[in-house]
């Protein structure tokens, strides 16, 4: 992705969710705020996303779940100037 950069578009999933009660945050501050995917035990789910990126050019995710853990995947489908 160019350094110029300042928003993306994708999809994101939660694979192999082992915890709930969270979501996923998408965003261009750490913590992001923005959920885009609830998470539930044994359920994966997948969702597409629009996000700024920060002034260096991050994308951040969070898992806020209450217990468990997530793999996380991610695929940019195309980015803003």
């Amino acid at each position: 992705m160019p350094a110029k950069a300042r928003a993306i578009i994708g999809r994101i999933a939660d694979a192999n969710p082992t915890g709930g009660g969270g979501a996923l945050l998408v965003g261009a501050t750490n913590p992001p705020v923005g959920g885009v995917i609830a998470i539930n035990a044994g359920a994966p789910e997948n969702s597409f996303f629009f996000s700024a990126l920060d002034s260096s050019g991050k994308l951040f995710i969070k898992n806020s779940s209450l217990s468990g853990s997530v793999d996380v995947i991610v695929d940019i489908a195309g980015y803003f100037e």
